[in-house]
């Protein structure tokens, strides 16, 4: 391996490091886990255009995701829950699991469904 490739390998898993500590974070700061006041929902993640000027969007094509206090369970979306209405009932994901993130949809199976 050159060194070019050497340099490149350590900065993408530095960054990699680095994004797993900034999840690991914000999932200590919002205490996710199982409580009478935890927030948990499903819902479509939006994307936030504010620098562009545009209005906030749902991708056509986007999974349902499910979220514990504003983070979502597979980790890739940071979405505050109350503030958006793209709600999906839990009685939706189950009757048709295809249109739910497989990670969230595998980690709310184990751990949520009897609560939500």
């Amino acid at each position: 391996m050159c060194i070019r490739c050497l340099k490149r390998t350590r900065a993408v898993l530095d960054s990699s490091r680095k994004l797993e500590n900034i999840m690991e974070t914000l999932i200590k700061r919002f205490k996710v886990g199982v409580a009478s006041k935890d927030v948990l929902k499903w819902q479509l993640p939006v994307t936030e255009r504010l620098i562009k000027g545009l209005p906030d969007r749902v991708n056509p094509l986007a999974k349902a995701h499910f979220f514990v206090n504003y983070v979502s369970l597979c980790g890739k979306y940071f979405q505050y829950t109350d503030f958006y209405e793209t709600d999906i009932e839990c009685g939706e994901i189950a009757r048709s699991p295809e249109i739910a993130c497989k990670r969230c949809y595998k980690k709310w199976l184990k751990e949520y469904r009897k609560t939500s």
